[in-house]
């Protein structure tokens, strides 16, 4: 229950921009079951725009994988339009 609990909160946190709270609450979810492709998604961005971004790769793998493993793994156009771009930090805080 708490995982669904603490899903739903991160979710609604990346939809606010909240990305230490997303980070939070998504990874604490993630721990309780692991997360499908969308969610890990979103951990990946909010660990990337908090400077994480080691951990941000990881959920991307990861959400690259399961999509992989059903048969959805997106083509490398959508793979490379999410690779890192160089940015300010400061604009995101």
């Amino acid at each position: 229950m708490a995982a669904n609990a603490d899903l739903g909160a991160g979710r609604e946190s990346f939809y606010k921009h909240e990305w230490a709270a997303a980070l939070a609450q998504l990874s604490s979810a993630d721990r309780e079951s692991a997360l499908g492709p969308d969610d890990l998604e979103r951990l990946a961005v909010a660990a990337y725009l908090l400077g994480m971004d080691t951990d941000s790769a990881q959920a991307r793998a990861r959400a690259f994988h399961l999509l992989e493993d059903r048969g959805e793994a997106p083509d490398l156009a959508t793979v490379t339009s999410r690779l890192p771009l160089k940015k300010s930090r400061a604009s995101v805080e």
